[in-house]
């Protein structure tokens, strides 16, 4: 299951800032049995992906 999220991240090292990236990045959760992964990415301008970081989130 892949959830789309309208997320902005808060700046790390103004790399959010950067006139390299575009200003909206992706966010997307993947939920597996009983935990949620949130992945971040970030777009440049030749439309790469860039992994930015990554969110393991347990359900009780």
């Amino acid at each position: 299951m892949i959830l789309p999220f309208p997320f902005v991240p808060e700046s790390r090292d103004g790399l959010f800032e950067s006139m390299e990236f575009v200003a909206m990045p992706l966010k997307y959760a993947v939920r597996i049995g009983k935990q949620v992964i949130f992945h971040f990415f970030l777009a440049d301008y030749a439309s790469r992906l860039i992994h930015v970081s990554q969110t393991v989130v347990k359900i009780p």
